[in-house]
């Protein structure tokens, strides 16, 4: 799972409780030279589009 830096500082901003500027020190480095079965992107997904998302990739893999 992954979002656009700018929201991703948004919502490390609003929780409150994070260290400022770590989003965007780990948003460089936290994914790098890892591929993955399946990217989703929340910045303009609701937490049900992307559920729905996983389901369906599961669903081709017929996983359950």
């Amino acid at each position: 799972m992954f979002c656009d830096l700018d929201l991703l500082e948004q919502r490390e901003t609003s929780r409150g409780n994070r260290k400022i500027g770590t989003a965007k020190e780990q948003f460089f480095r936290v994914h790098s030279g890892i591929e993955y079965d399946l990217s989703v992107n929340t910045t303009n997904k609701t937490a049900g589009n992307c559920a729905m998302q996983i389901i369906t990739a599961m669903k081709a893999l017929k996983v359950e």
